[in-house]
């Protein structure tokens, strides 16, 4: 995870893609992330990705929010070990 890690990158790519997709009626899948040489957060590589598409590089991330409080039970029928396990480790943190 990257040192400056936003509350997104607690979700796995697949997971975070999924609430990014259905906010934006976009279609990225978890190879269209540009790769890093370093950890880089989500946020980031989805804005590298879209200015690389010719996209505007921000968008709204507040819409992928919303699409998990407005989809949950859908969202949690998907929701892999991987973004489970992170908020697992906050939440002992806390």
């Amino acid at each position: 995870m990257p040192d400056t890690a936003d509350i997104e990158d607690l979700f796995s790519i697949k997971d975070y893609l999924w609430l990014c997709n259905k906010a934006t009626s976009s279609n990225l899948t978890e190879a269209d992330p540009v790769p890093t040489d370093r950890p880089t957060p989500i946020l980031m590589r989805l804005k590298i990705t879209r200015e690389k598409n010719g996209q505007p590089g921000s968008f709204d991330h507040v819409g992928p929010a919303h699409q998990f409080t407005g989809d949950r039970d859908a969202f949690f029928a998907e929701i892999d070990d991987e973004s489970l396990d992170r908020f697992e480790d906050v939440f002992k943190r806390l």
